[in-house]
């Protein structure tokens, strides 16, 4: 099953909403975005998407345990935040990639920490973040 439909869908509501802001912060992952907290975002905008088209439940297991949080980080996430990027600059941006954590999942893979580059808007933040200044960034 393609997962097309998924990412035109969060691709549109990342651009809409204006949840993340691309910063190009490459350093300090504490303060980039965090896969868990779009995945969370997502689900509160549009619960009933996710249910009809992947069946998705709370009951089926909440956040990282839950198989449909994988499928969101590892599948969709990141070709959603690309296609945003493109549309926000009308050209081709670089491939979006994950910060990953030392340690290794039991399954030993790597555990994304934090998207490279995206930050959380700032909820009161009239300008909604892009014009934040940054000691860190490259």
């Amino acid at each position: 099953m393609g997962h097309e439909a998924a990412i035109v869908h969060v691709a549109e509501w990342l651009y809409a909403s204006n949840v993340v802001v691309f910063t190009g912060r490459t350093l300090n992952a504490n303060k980039l975005a965090k896969p868990m907290q779009i995945f969370e975002r997502c689900l509160q905008h549009d619960f009933d998407f996710w249910r009809l088209t992947y069946g998705y439940s709370n009951k089926l297991g909440k956040g990282q345990k839950g198989g449909l949080y994988r499928l969101f980080r590892d599948t969709i996430l990141l070709p959603a935040l690309f296609r945003c990027r493109s549309k926000q600059l009308n050209i081709e941006p670089p491939i979006q990639r994950f910060s990953y954590k030392s340690a290794r999942l039991r399954s030993a893979d790597l555990a994304p920490r934090a998207i490279i580059g995206w930050e959380m808007a700032v909820e009161d933040d009239p300008l909604g973040g892009v014009e934040r200044e940054y000691r860190d960034c490259e």
